[in-house]
């Protein structure tokens, strides 16, 4: 796909290589969701906190002797999506990643403005 580069919005996360939208929050929001759902554990020195959330919750799912695969990263981010939207969860951003979230918000409506 050609995306013109005007439409294209790079953010970082500091301290981090490579981040998601799911890098924002903090994971332990999904804990519950990930031991009900997919019967995953997040056990603390799993997995190093640097890498990108994708490759935390694969760390979490093989430890946790669960599959892994694209379809069920895909499903995983989709039900958090839903999580991360629903009113009655009252989830906010990590502290540290509100700045981030807040540019990510700004450029998407000045995006929005010139359509």
């Amino acid at each position: 796909m050609n995306v013109p580069p005007g439409n294209i919005t790079m953010l970082s996360a500091v301290g981090m290589n490579e981040a998601e939208l799911e890098d924002l929050f903090d994971e332990q929001l999904f804990a519950g969701h990930l031991l009900s759902r997919y019967n995953v554990v997040m056990t603390s020195g799993v997995t190093q906190p640097e890498k990108r959330f994708s490759l935390r919750m694969k760390d979490y799912f093989v430890n946790s002797g669960q599959q892994w695969s694209d379809s069920v990263a895909s499903n995983l981010k989709s039900e958090l999506a839903k999580l991360l939207t629903d009113d009655s969860a009252h989830i906010s951003p990590r502290p540290e990643r509100e700045v981030v979230l807040r540019m990510l918000a700004e450029a998407l409506d000045e995006k929005l403005q010139r359509t």
